[in-house]
């Protein structure tokens, strides 16, 4: 049995020798159906020839492997595989004896069983291992039961152990053997892409690099999602994307995106792996747009240099289990492969960058310090071509007095250790082609490669920092000698800005406050000050302006050593000396200009207090301009403040008539420094009004400049009473000649003393001696002569200062006239006496009745639609208005309804416009009648749009009408051919019922009542929707 077994085995093992090339290193997870096939029928083939290679078991049993090969089909084809294979070995074990038995068919139907088990197993399960176990032992088990269906229990138990063992023998070798098998194929597979991917980076740009590792990546793991990002201090760079196994985004593409996946590698420089993303996925709105692309099953492996994660790699399938630690492992190599090439793409980059610096020279040498390499920044620094330049000596650049020198130092460094750096750098002089010498920075560095000594010179020009610190220097001493003899006290502090150390005093410093150098250099120019809350309030605002400004300019009193408290005024400026930042400030003794400013201002407070205290204007100009005026003259020129006058041009005050003359008294003024005398001038206000004033002036010092003194008088009121006086006398001579009303001057008894020329033409007086004389009866009408007698003698009494009224009059023809009457008392000669203005109004009286017949017709008018006759909106807007106010007050409901006609639009590219008012005119007109109680209103509200007003009406009544409504309309049936929904004219109805209470707007009724008729649209129109408020 063990020969048996063994010669099975070795026939097993040699066929999937001799198969591997056509069966590949992984399964069918990207065959074709056809190749599935195929594997089946080798398999299927292989079985059959199995089943003449037994293993007997007892006399009356008999095994073979042929369940082996059924196994290896399902586990490289799948289903297909699997089915195909199993069909050949069951058709041929049909035959296999040349008779068809029931064993025949029991075992052909068993093989059929195990293979499309199988096949499943090797779907559902993911694993290696797993996978094999559980299909051995769903095939063992299946065959085991069938041998005790045919052996029975007491004969076929031990049968059946020793089947179950020499299965799972079989089996487990030929599954370690795949395993085996598999894995140098791997290996062989990997090793090779590495090595071209080694090849390849060499030639490659860095973003050609990723991709070329994404599809190496892709290729060898047989899946098509796949990306790889960049990562540097918290900024992704997404370099490359590939979906179905093709590269849709070439970068860098700078983006933020953000997933669970890639935050926990960066943050752990760990792999992280999905394996079955239906149970579990990374949570981030990017993988669920790939889960919606097809991915199940991910790993994501950072890429790590110098024990920093500098990019992540992203790679997915879509069957969920296929991703595991297995693959993380067979990717390691390659990220760290590329993890080495990407640093040294950058690392080749910046030196390039460098190298190829038109500002600073670098130079690379051999171990003998021959120059090998020359940048555009060394042919121009030093004159020498690239060509003149390799293979010379690198000391050749060094000037000749330091050359040896240098040629020393450096033969020291090269013979120190190997990993030894310089430190610093060295200033020399560096020697140009043309043989002349400036001064250079040289920073040295070296290196070994493949055990070759290299050395590598950065040089700076630096003629320019040499300049500018020798011109520092000169400044400094010109500096100290000004500032050593200046008058003022001068102190540099460190500005931190706390503790602000003294760094430098000049001598006037020890002088004034008595302190020595080393005494002050030891203090702050806090401690200098009088410790008081001004001090510490005004220092703290000093050093926050210094902060945001770098300037300050303020007053403090400090204390000598002495005890002597002495004002200064301080300047303050913020400067970079040094790479420091320290202050510079200039103090100056205040004490001599405070005594002198403190009389001068108790000077100028007497004057100024006189001054405010005059009640004419007191003013000062100079150069043309006002520079002062007092309260008085902020009065007079009618200004809310003096700033409204202080800075405008003084002509601007002047009237043009009065400004040659003003000119000529300012020059008169300034030039003989005589006192102007008086003289009345136009002036003018603020606002523009002229005005005359009685001017003086005289020439004064103001404020250290040549400036005019100005009083001015205002006579305004004087003119306007001497001119008021004349004019009325002018008035009331000229007021009853020119009067367009007639005017009558009754005396206590009621008779006509004097008339004008209007009144004696209003009576029909042929001449005015004809009317004086006659009574106020006279001319009364009888109807109206006892009222005309009290109103006579209530304004005789004077109980009354004027009185208005109209009455009827009879002209000396008898004719009647209507007329207004005003009369008031006067005195005329120390008597009282009425005065009377008289109007015909009898035309204007008929007028006016017309035009209130006329206002009336026109509202009407202008509140009905023009074309359908009924109210249009700002009708129904003020009917709405009214209508709210007596829902507030009673608490009533109140109801609107919109409604407009369906497809109007349609309605009038069908009928034309005239047929669309046609249609509007008649829905109109139906609809009068429905609307008719106290209040309501039918009005147009737009277009095709109408709008309906009920007060009192509640929500169910609002119903009803807009039924009414609907009804009425569809019963016109006006044709509507172009209508979606009927044959006729129809509408869509939106009704909304409110009770108006403060807070609420009348307009969101409207919105309301303009949403139920937007839902019944939606709905599909012809109907009616309430809105729910």
């Amino acid at each position: 049995m063990l020969q048996q077994l063994f010669s099975n085995l070795t026939l097993v093992l040699v066929f999937l020798i001799l198969s591997a090339p056509f069966y590949g290193r992984y399964p069918y997870t990207k065959w074709t159906l056809l190749h599935k096939i195929g594997i089946g029928v080798v398999q299927g083939l292989f079985g059959v020839i199995l089943l003449s290679f037994t293993i007997e078991l007892d006399n009356n049993v008999v095994i073979d492997y042929r369940y082996l090969s059924i196994l290896i089909s399902a586990y490289y084809g799948g289903l297909p595989s699997a089915v195909v294979s199993t069909v050949i070995i069951a058709f041929c074990r049909l035959f296999y004896d040349g008779t068809v038995d029931e064993t025949a068919v029991l075992a052909a139907l068993l093989s059929l069983g195990v293979g499309i088990s199988s096949a499943i197993i090797g779907r559902l399960v993911y694993r290696y291992w797993p996978k094999w176990f559980a299909m051995l032992g769903f095939a063992s088990v299946s065959i085991s039961a069938s041998l005790l269906y045919r052996i029975g229990p007491e004969d076929g138990l031990g049968v059946v152990i020793q089947f179950i063992s020499l299965m799972l023998v079989g089996g487990l070798i030929v599954a370690a053997f795949i395993h085996v098998q598999n894995y140098l194929r791997e290996r062989a597979e990997l090793n090779k892409r590495i090595s071209r991917l080694t090849e390849q980076f060499q030639t490659l740009e860095l973003k050609e690099v990723y991709e070329r590792t994404l599809l190496e990546m892709l290729g060898f793991l047989r899946v098509s999602f796949g990306s790889i990002y960049s990562v540097d201090n918290g900024k992704n760079k997404m370099f490359c994307r590939a979906v179905r196994g093709k590269l849709l985004e070439v970068g860098p593409h700078e983006t933020h995106t953000v997933t669970e996946a890639m935050d926990a590698v960066v943050a752990t420089g760990k792999a992280a792996i999905y394996p079955n993303w239906r149970r579990r996925r990374p949570d981030s709105k990017m993988e669920d747009g790939l889960y919606r692309m097809g991915v199940r099953s991910t790993i994501h492996i950072p890429v790590i240099y110098n024990g920093k994660v500098i990019a992540v790699i992203n790679l997915g399938s879509d069957i969920p289990g296929y991703m595991s630690q297995k693959q993380i492992q067979l990717m390691n190599p390659i990220a760290s492969l590329l993890g080495f090439s990407v640093s040294l793409k950058y690392a080749e980059g910046k030196y390039k960058a460098v190298s190829e610096s038109d500002q600073d020279a670098v130079i690379l040498a051999d171990s003998e310090l021959n120059i090998i390499s020359w940048n555009r920044g060394a042919e121009t620094m030093f004159g020498y071509s690239n060509e003149e330049a390799l293979g010379m000596p690198l000391c050749d650049v060094i000037s000749e007095r330091q050359r040896d020198a240098y040629r020393r130092e450096m033969e020291q460094y090269r013979i120190a250790e190997h990993d030894a750096a310089w430190e610093g750098s060295m200033e020399l002089e560096g020697q140009r082609k043309n043989r002349s010498v400036f001064p250079v920075d040289i920073t040295p560095n070296k290196w070994q490669t493949a055990g070759t000594l290299y050395f590598s010179c950065i040089i700076r020009d630096i003629t320019v920092r040499k300049d500018s610190e020798r011109l520092l220097s000169e400044s400094v001493s010109k500096y100290r000698a000004l500032v050593g003899h200046a008058v003022d006290m001068f102190f540099m502090t460190e500005f931190n800005p706390e503790p602000m150390t003294i760094l430098e005093v000049n001598e006037r410093v020890c002088q004034v406050l008595g302190y020595t150098r080393e005494e002050l250099f030891k203090m702050t120019p806090y401690d200098l000050g009088v410790q008081d809350e001004t001090l510490r309030q005004g220092h703290k605002h000093v050093i926050q302006q210094l902060v945001e400004t770098g300037f300050a300019k303020f007053e403090m009193r400090v204390r000598s050593k002495g005890g002597e408290i002495i004002p200064v005024e301080s300047v303050t400026k913020i400067i970079e000396l040094q790479g420091k930042r320290v202050s510079i400030s200039v103090l100056r003794d205040m004490t001599d200009r405070q005594k002198t400013e403190l009389a001068l201002k108790e000077s100028e407070e007497r004057y100024r207090r006189l001054i405010e205290l005059l009640p004419d204007t007191v003013a000062v100009h100079a150069n043309g301009e006002v520079v002062y005026v007092n309260e008085a003259g902020v009065r007079m020129f009618g200004a809310a403040k003096p700033e409204d006058i202080i800075g405008r041009r003084l002509l601007e005050f002047i009237h043009p008539d009065s400004r040659e003359l003003v000119k000529s008294r300012i020059s008169m003024t300034l030039t003989t420094q005589l006192q102007a005398p008086p003289v009345e001038q136009r002036l003018v206000r603020v606002d523009g009004a002229p005005f005359e004033a009685i001017v003086q002036s005289n020439r004064i010092i103001y404020r250290g400049e040549e400036s005019v003194l100005v009083v001015a008088h205002d006579i305004t009121e004087r003119k306007r009473a001497e001119q008021a006086m004349r004019e009325s006398e002018e008035r009331y001579r000229r007021v009853f000649e020119l009067s367009p009303n007639a005017i009558c001057l009754y005396d206590a008894e009621g008779t006509i003393v004097y008339a004008n020329g209007k009144a004696a033409s209003l009576f029909a007086a042929s001449e005015l001696s004809a009317l004086l004389g006659k009574n106020k009866f006279e001319l009364a009408h009888p109807n109206d002569r006892n009222e005309v007698e009290e109103r006579f003698a209530l304004m005789l009494k004077e109980e009354l200062s004027q009185m208005t009224y109209e009455s009827h009059y009879l002209t000396l023809s008898g004719s009647v006239f209507i007329a207004e009457v005003s009369i008031t008392c006067v005195h005329f000669g120390g008597k009282p006496h009425n005065l009377a203005y008289i109007r015909d109004i009898s035309k204007s009286r008929e007028e006016e009745e017309k035009l209130q017949e006329m206002n009336r017709m026109l509202k009407e008018l202008s509140a009905l639609d023009g074309l359908t006759g009924i109210a249009n909106r700002r009708a129904f807007d003020e009917a709405f208005q009214q209508a709210w106010q007596t829902s507030a007050g009673e608490s009533s409901p109140l109801s609107i309804i919109l409604f407009d006609i369906d497809y109007f639009k349609l309605y009038n590219d069908t009928y034309g416009h005239l047929g669309g008012d046609a249609c509007l005119k008649s829905i109109a007109s139906s609809l009068k009648p429905l609307i008719g109680k106290p209040g309501e209103v039918l009005a147009r509200y737009g277009g095709e749009e109408f709008v309906v007003l009920l007060p009192g009406a509640d929500s169910a009544a609002a119903m009803e009408a807009a039924e009414r409504i609907k009804g009425r309309i569809a019963s016109l049936r006006i044709p509507h051919k172009a209508s979606k929904v009927s044959d006729y004219v129809t509408v869509s109805l939106g009704a909304a019922t409110m009770i108006a209470m403060p807070g609420l707007d009348r307009t969101e009724m409207v919105e309301f009542a303009d949403k139920a008729l937007y839902q019944a649209k939606l709905a599909g129109r012809n109907r009616i929707y309430t809105a729910a408020v």
